[in-house]
């Protein structure tokens, strides 16, 4: 089991939680581990479907506080509880540092960033894009319908098309010599 998953996402309460399980769902059925934030929101759904179809033991949570001080404390102790690993990364000089080093660590560590930012903001999710943008990483991201996804400057964004992933754009690289300069 060594190929690694982060799933991430806005705080604002989700409104595509099929997405989200099917993600999860497609995470377990290919026995990947999976890293998130633990943040409200999105990361609080994937950790509460990861306990549900028994991951715990295979999901690490990386928290920019610690847990006592964490919104999702109830869900973080269940995930504990039943095997799962959660990390505080804190920076002391500031609360956004340490987010900042929380979204770097699960961009630097995922192989695949699978992400469900909101129209509006969003700023965690796709600073967690960019990191992974700079290392190369897959990007998966979450845009219902026929909207495009914010462009992150290293490649054009297409649809997936198998029925489990729906509603998903994976961003296609483009190399320099590919665009003709």
């Amino acid at each position: 089991m060594d190929r690694i998953i982060g799933i991430i996402g806005a705080r604002k309460k989700p409104t595509y939680n099929a997405a989200i399980l099917r993600s999860v769902q497609q995470c377990v059925k290919a026995k990947c581990q999976i890293i998130t934030g633990g943040a409200v929101g999105t990361d609080e759904k994937v950790l509460e479907y990861c306990i549900n179809a028994r991951w715990s033991i295979y999901t690490t949570v990386y928290i920019p506080s610690s847990i006592d001080d964490a919104p999702t404390a109830r869900i973080l102790n269940l995930l504990i509880s039943h095997g799962g690993n959660v990390y505080t990364i804190t920076d002391h000089s500031s609360k956004y540092a340490s987010i900042f080093m929380r979204n770097t660590r699960i961009a630097e560590e995922a192989a695949v960033i699978i992400a469900f930012p909101s129209v509006n903001n969003s700023n965690g999710t796709w600073h967690t894009c960019r990191v992974a943008e700079r290392l190369g990483k897959t990007i998966i991201c979450y845009s219902p319908g026929k909207k495009p996804v914010r462009t992150l400057g290293s490649g054009i964004w297409h649809p997936l098309k198998n029925k489990w992933w729906l509603g998903f754009w994976k961003l296609e690289y483009i190399s320099v010599m590919e665009g003709g300069v």
